[in-house]
């Protein structure tokens, strides 16, 4: 999964109603079926998949809790960097 956007949500919600035959389907990891199954995550993924600005907002309000909390998000903790 690249990332947890509103794009997905789209995605999950249509391989649900996918016509194609399964062989013709991308498979999906089992944390992104997840959220399209599970009813608690369920909701989210609708929501989400019909309204980009609530996701935005939602995120938002997320990001903000993680820095006020005090979240170090500094490069070099960053595993992908070369020295």
């Amino acid at each position: 999964m690249a990332g947890f956007s509103p794009h997905l949500c789209a995605l999950l919600l249509s391989r649900l109603t996918c016509s194609l035959p399964p062989a013709c389907v991308s498979v999906s990891p089992p944390s992104d079926m997840a959220f399209r199954d599970d009813p608690r995550f369920r909701r989210y993924v609708e929501a989400y998949a019909a309204d980009e600005a609530l996701f935005f907002r939602d995120f938002a309000a997320a990001f903000e809790k993680l820095m006020e909390l005090g979240v170090d998000f500094g490069k070099k903790k960053q595993a992908n960097l070369q020295k």
